[in-house]
Formats: structure tokens, sequence, C-alpha cells
């Protein structure tokens, strides 16, 4: 749930904090007054493409927060990309400069665009004219049919794209320029000198790393040598670390004729000096070793250059050449057996697009269970929005398969009797589209497990007795989720759980956008306004009798659930 939102320097928006409730929380006020400013200001937030005219003139930067509460079960996907959440309290943000730059972050912390827009996805479903346009667009009915049939959908369409992925790789090699005998003969003695190369380098990961290390201290082996020998005469010289010990040993033993208080501290004392013994043994035998040795620099550095070149040529790493060596010796192997290569890869290939088609098949059949069900619900949908001799259907036709499957989706509808089901695309009205809307998202929102949906003006081209069902379907979608609703109806302000009034206020030097919480008065005067009827008497009349009847509907609705 979105818990608050604060807007500053974001178009007339000068600094806006704002906190919403459950239910549904509603957003009016004059044409003008900035209402598309907060849902831009929300979209920005979400992670849309921010336009530096967004920035209010004058002001260097603009800033969104948001304020909202972690789903359940998503705890884990936080930590994963390093983010904290305490109290269950997610906070989002967004800063956009007037020179076009932006930075997001989460509970503080920076983030990429990709992941604010990821932790967006659990949080925020926004629905506005865009929506609309997608429902317009037959190319996007397969995506709206896929989220309806939820995960089923999601794991046949990722085997299926798998599937996909699989046979056009092999068939890429297949398809490949395998050459003439001329110039498979060449690739061959290239691949044939390449693996001898690596071969007889004989290469160790993580090689070079220790050559290096053995060359910088065989470059500064008189230095390391006078240290090594400043150290062991520390304690091995008369009257150094280690005779001094030895005497400490000593004196401390002596006490014990006098108590058993310090046995321990004299044995500690004894490990001590037998550990600093040893030490003194290494010290000796890397003083030894630590002889001038031109020759095995002299090695050190030609094997380095070797490497090095190596390196240079098939990977910066000694894993990374072996790899590249691996892999040319398979190609190598199918170039020296090109016409048996070709053949496995034929039937490989007949064996992928088998599995391709039955992958497919697989997921046409969730797709075709899925479109059945839709359609019989969207079509009860629409009937209860008013549309009572509406047909609606999802049609399935074949289409070459690809990572999504090999199904193209196509809603078809007819508003009146009589007229055949023809593609949504062509004949629907923007009242009827938004109503179609209205019922797809009261479906999703039943199955739908994202905590906030936001309705950006859904009731374009709605009046009248639609309006009041339009209202009671917004109740029926708030029952389940928290809805921001920005809207010009009376009847579904009358609806809302919270009532919030936005409006533009102007002086001779400046101009900003205020959004304030409606209480009973105001909200009576608000609904008066949106009637049309001023705020008269009558229409005051009308707006209390508005709220009093929603009131009931929610109160009924709420005993029903």
């Amino acid at each position: 749930m979105l818990r608050s939102l604060n807007v500053k320097n974001i178009a007339l928006m000068d600094n806006i904090n704002v906190e919403f409730g459950e239910g549904l929380n509603v957003i009016t006020g004059e044409t003008g007054a900035g209402k598309s400013i907060l849902v831009d200001s929300l979209n920005l937030l979400f992670g849309a493409r921010g336009d530096k005219e967004l920035v209010r003139m004058g002001q260097n930067k603009g800033f969104v927060q948001g304020c909202f509460n972690l789903p359940p079960g998503r705890a884990d996907a936080l930590e994963e990309m390093g983010l904290d959440c305490e109290d269950d309290c997610l906070i989002l943000s967004r800063e956009l400069t007037s020179d076009g730059r932006s930075s997001c972050r989460i509970n503080g912390k920076m983030v990429t665009l990709s992941m604010l827009r990821e932790v967006s996805s659990w949080l925020v479903d926004i629905h506005g004219q865009h929506e609309h346009q997608a429902l317009l667009k037959s190319e996007n009915h397969l995506s709206f049919l896929d989220a309806y049939a939820g995960e089923k959908a999601i794991q046949a369409r990722n085997m299926a794209g798998k599937a996909y992925e699989e046979y056009k790789g092999i068939q890429r090699r297949l398809h490949g320029d395998w050459g003439t005998d001329e110039e498979r003969a060449r690739k061959i003695d290239l691949l044939k000198y390449q693996i001898d190369e690596i071969q007889m380098a004989e290469l160790e990961p993580g090689e070079l790393d220790e050559l290096n290390s053995e060359r910088s201290r065989l470059l500064n082996i008189e230095q390391i040598a006078q240290g090594l020998n400043e150290c062991y005469q520390s304690l091995k010289e008369d009257g150094a670390a280690l005779d001094l010990i030895r005497s400490g040993i000593s004196a401390i033993n002596s006490l014990g004729r006098y108590t058993d208080d310090f046995n321990e501290l004299a044995q500690r004392m004894e490990s001590a000096y037998y550990e600093l013994e040893d030490i003194s043994g290494e010290l000796s035998e890397q003083l030894d070793a630590s002889e001038n040795d031109p020759r095995r620099l002299e090695q050190v550095e030609k094997r380095m250059e070797v490497i090095s070149e190596l390196l240079r040529k098939y990977g910066d790493t000694e894993q990374k050449a072996l790899e590249y060596m691996h892999r040319a010796e398979e190609e190598l192997d199918e170039l020296l057996n090109a016409g048996q290569t070709i053949e496995n890869l034929k039937i490989e290939l007949e064996q992928k697009q088998l599995e391709l088609v039955e992958k497919c098949d697989l997921l046409t059949a969730v797709r075709k269970n899925a479109a059945t069900q839709l359609s019989e619900k969207i079509k009860k949908e629409l009937a209860e929005l008013g549309m009572e001799k509406a047909l609606f259907q999802i049609e399935l036709d074949k289409k070459q398969p690809s990572q999504d499957g090999a199904d193209r989706a196509e809603f078809m509808f007819s508003a009146n009797p009589g007229q055949p089901l023809k593609p949504l695309t062509k004949i629907i009205s923007g009242g009827e589209l938004s109503r179609l809307m209205l019922a797809i998202k009261g479906i999703f929102a039943q199955r739908d497990m994202i905590p906030t949906m936001v309705f950006d003006e859904i009731d374009t081209g709605i009046s009248g007795r639609m309006a009041r069902v339009t209202a009671e379907k917004m109740a029926g979608i708030a029952a389940l989720h928290q809805v921001l609703c920005v809207t010009h109806l009376a009847v579904i302000a009358s609806m809302a759980d919270r009532h919030y009034f936005i409006e533009k206020i102007s002086t001779p030097d400046n101009t900003v956008t205020r959004l304030s919480l409606l209480e009973e008065e105001g909200r009576i005067n608000e609904i008066a306004r949106l009637t049309g009827g001023g705020e008269t008497a009558l229409a005051r009349g009308h707006a209390r009798e508005m709220l009093e009847a929603c009131a009931a509907y929610k109160h009924g609705l709420k005993n029903n659930t």
C-alpha cells in the first residue's frame, strides 16, 4: 500500500505531502489543476522516462518520494538486490535535474532504473489512457491473455522459448558457412596451430599471478634479505628477544617456591618462547634461500612473456585461454568431420523441431483454456456494466513458432445484437473501450497480488447509469486493493473512502498546485460542483444523498465479502 507521497518542484507542484489510506482514494479538481501532473509524478517514481520539462521552472531539480508497505514474500527478493527494509517500510525516490539527469533510490540506497522498475512492479499497477491504446493494438492481446493465464502460461511460455532458442541455435550452426574445401583447409591449419600453441605452453590457472609475485621478490631480493636478517638478529642475537624471554621464564618459574598463582603465566611465556624460536628457524631458512639468482629472474620473465602473449590472443586469464582451446578443438573436430557433422545437425534439428512443436502445443492448450474462461468473465462483467447484449471472444490463430510460442491472439467484439464479431481494434467506441478496460481490470483485481492500483480517468466516455455501475466496480476493486483514482464523475467521488481535492492557486508572481484531503462539508461542495449544479442548496442536497447511497452500498459490499 502507498502510505504517503511527497512531490517537490515537479511542474506546478512546489511541495506536496499527502497520506493515502486503504480502499478507494479519489482525486478530483478543475481541468488544468494538476491531476495529470500527479499521475506523471507517480509514473516518474515508478521508472518512467524522466523528461526534464517536468522540473518546475526556475528550479534545478525535481523530486518524488513514496513510502510503501512491503508486500508479503518480497523480503528475500529485496535482500538479493542488496537492499534492507526495516519495519516493512519501503521508500522509493527519484530525483530529476533540469538538464535531464536522474537518480533513483530505494530506502536511501542508490539503485539502477531497472531495479526501481522491478520493485515498483511489485507495488503498483497504473492504468491510464496508454492502456486504452494498448487494447487497440492486436499485438498486445496475447500479453493480456497470458497475464490472465498466470503461472501456467509463464511456465509453458518459458519452456516454448527455451525450445525455440535450442532449435534456432542448431539451425544457425547447420546453415552456417562451412566454406569450400580450400577455406576449410585454411581454417583447419589455423585451429591446429592455435591448439598446439596453447598446449605447448602447458598453462596453469593462476600461474601468471604467481610468476609476477616471484618476479617482484627476485627484483627486490637484497631489500628482502636485509629485512629478514634484521628480524632474525632481533630474535637470536646475544641479549636479544629470545635471551630476554628465557631470563623472564627463569624469573617467573622461581616464584613457584612461594605460590602457584603464576604457573599459567609461566606456561604462556614458554609457549611464546618456543613459537619465536620456531619463527627464527624459518627466518634462517628464508635467508639461506634469499640468494641473488639472475638466471631464475630471466626464466621467470621469459615465461611471463610467453603467457602474456597467449592471453593477449586467447583471453585475459589462463582459464579463458584454456576454454578457447577447448572450443577450438570442438570446431576442429567438426571441420575434420564436416560431412558427418552436417548429417548429425540435420538429425538434431528434426528432434528440436518436434520438441518445439510439442512445447508450443502445450502453451496453446493453456491459452485456449484461459481464452474461454476470460471471454466468459468479460461478457459477464460487460453485462453488469450495461452491455448485456455485447459479445466478446478471444480468437487464437497459428503463426510460425517464436520466442512466445506459435499463437496470435485477437480480441473480437460486438456491441449490438445481430452484429457479427469483428476485431475490437476496428469497431469499439471510446465509452465501450473504457467499460471493457474496467471489466478486464475488475477480473484481474481478483487474481492480482499487486497491492495498489492507480486509475487515471478510466471513466472517459461514461455517464448516466453507467457511471453508477462504474463506481460500484471501483468499490469492488477497492475492497481487494488500495485504489487511487483520478476522476471527473461525481458518483465515483461519492464512493471514495478518502476524497482529495487538487487545485491551482495563482498570484501575480507565482502559480502552484495544492492537494488537500476533504472533510464532509468540503466533499459535499466538491460533489455538488462535479454534478454541474454548483454550490446551490439543491446541488448540495443531492450530493448528500449520493454520499449516503454510496455509503450504504459499501456497507452492503463489506457485509457480503
